[in-house]
């Protein structure tokens, strides 16, 4: 009998050992470990790893591990202290002081101080930047080696500014490795040398870029990784592959197809999430310097021609939803009122362009060159759609898909095309980044103003929002920002996709910050 109790003792005290392990062991796998490597992919490869005047996505991507801004943004719409540990706002919105970090060190030893922030304010955000806030610095006075006064001659809205200088234009460069240099031919561009959690290895081209931990981190015991690498896979099957195998741990801005989403959503190693991804439009630009395309029923007959629920349901995987404006509606500028739909009607589209002039013959009304951008495979496939459906009404299209450098200059440089599809994220305030698409000053840059749209009228209202501080104000002039160009459809939005994050769950803090691959992933830890 004793003996009986003296085993049962024995079993009972060893289930609570084991549970308590168990405890133990996931108290310890929810805390953030120090070690590993962390691999993530993208889809296409870019062109430079940092570009100071603003290259798209790729090099942001890239460029945020390395480099840092004053400021962080939080999903709450706050700021954190970053290279600025403080910062006043005074002289009515005229001037932001902002008090920086002592003890920051360049990844090739060099102190940061305030003469990189007035170098990087004067010489790349105020020359080189698309950051229409960012551009209109009118002066950057250093009060102490590490107190900067960066003032406007108009008051500006707070909240705008401040999220122009934690967002993707915000990166502060290296004034003892950019001074007396061309910013955008400089080789550290390639090679960045930057204050963040992150320092650059290697760049192995059609492979991947490989980071390491930055030992001497002022945030420590930041970052947890010891290795941060981005591989570049382009077909969407090797990529659900890689990530199954184990070789990819995080996928951003919907990597894979919906059927391998779901599947991998099933099990239980993965997780799926739209928490902190970028929402994106997709766009049809349209090169005003045509003649066809500067006839406003030639435009609005092309947009009756496309069938955009089938883009946002099909080429979009379920994750589209058509788009009424360039203003999406979980802005806060969004209004329906005001914003133009056009419903997919054939008939109409083929009456709109009998008016303007272009009766359907037997060769077609007229042809028209469509370049499609590569960054996302659903661009490639819209290409085939438009060609489809523009042809249902009587255009032929011939249709070009250039490689991402050669698409950058052919549609916002050279110009060269009579429609594009391309993209844009849209922010909170429009800015920041949809009022740059529409206005004059953008017309030759890239990601600006492809069509060659001026409107005088658009750009008073666009320069207004910059310097306006009163909200309802600033609403009512994104109202009429709104029904200009959604009249007009220099643009035309065709959809806008939500996108996920899919990652293993052994690893953490992925969807902790909003533009979550634009953050510097300092905070990601994997199990150990």
């Amino acid at each position: 009998m004793g003996s009986r109790c003296s085993v049962r003792g024995l079993a009972i005290a060893a289930t609570v050992i084991v549970a308590m392990a168990s405890l133990v062991s996931k108290s310890l796998a929810q805390s953030p470990q120090h070690g590993g490597t962390v691999t993530a992919i993208y889809s296409v490869e870019t062109n430079t790893l940092f570009s100071p005047a603003g290259s798209g996505g790729n090099a942001l991507f890239t460029g945020t591990k390395v480099l840092e801004r004053l400021l962080r943004l939080e999903h709450d719409g706050t700021f954190t202290p970053q290279l600025a540990a403080a910062w006043s706002v005074s002289n009515g919105g005229r001037t932001y002081t902002f008090e920086l970090r002592d003890d920051v060190r360049w990844h090739d030893g060099e102190l940061f101080d305030a003469e990189d922030v007035e170098f990087t304010a004067l010489k790349m955000w105020q020359q080189l930047g698309a950051n229409p806030m960012l551009k209109r610095i009118a002066r950057a006075r250093i009060l102490a080696p590490h107190v900067i006064e960066i003032s406007y001659d108009d008051p500006t809205p707070e909240f705008t500014t401040l999220a122009s200088l934690a967002g993707s234009g915000g990166l502060v460069i290296p004034e003892h490795l950019y001074e007396d240099t061309e910013l955008t031919q400089n080789p550290y561009n390639n090679k960045p040398v930057g204050t963040g959690p992150f320092k650059f290895k290697e760049w192995v081209r059609g492979s991947h870029v490989e980071f390491v931990r930055n030992n001497g981190y002022w945030d420590a015991p930041l970052p947890y990784l010891d290795k941060l690498i981005i591989r570049y896979i382009q077909d969407r099957g090797a990529r659900a592959a890689a990530m199954e195998a184990g070789e990819v741990q995080v996928g951003v801005s919907t990597p894979l197809s919906r059927q391998d989403i779901n599947r991998l959503q099933a099990m239980p190693r993965f997780e799926v999430s739209g928490r902190g991804a970028l929402a994106e439009f997709m766009n049809l630009e349209m090169n005003l310097s045509n003649p066809i395309l500067a006839k406003q029923k030639v435009r609005q007959a092309i947009v009756r021609s496309l069938n955009r629920s089938f883009v946002a349901n099909t080429l979009m995987r379920g994750l589209g939803t058509v788009a009424n404006g360039p203003i999406a509606p979980w802005q806060p500028f969004y209004n329906a009122d005001v914003q133009t739909s056009y419903a997919f009607d054939l008939d109409q589209a083929r009456a709109l362009l009998d008016a303007a002039g272009y009766p359907e013959k037997r060769g077609g009304r007229f042809t028209l060159r469509v370049v499609v951008t590569p960054w996302y495979e659903e661009n490639t496939q819209m290409g085939s759609v438009i060609r489809q459906q523009l042809g249902q009404i009587g255009v032929k299209v011939q249709l070009q898909t250039p490689d991402r450098s050669a698409a950058i200059r052919q549609i916002y440089v050279d110009r060269e095309f009579d429609i594009a599809v391309s993209n844009n994220v849209s922010y909170m305030d429009p800015v920041l980044r949809t009022t740059l698409l529409y206005t004059s000053e953008n017309i030759g840059r890239p990601f600006g103003n492809a069509s060659g749209y001026s409107n005088p009228e658009l750009d008073r209202i666009a320069q207004g929002m910059l310097f306006e501080t009163d909200t309802s104000r600033r609403i009512a002039m994104a109202n009429e920002f709104q029904k200009i160009v959604s009249t007009d459809i220099p643009i035309f939005p065709i959809a806008w996709k939500g996108n996920v994050m899919i990652y293993d769950r052994s690893v953490h803090n992925v969807t902790t910050r909003p533009e979550v691959q634009y953050d510097s992933w300092k905070d990601m830890w994997i199990e150990q």
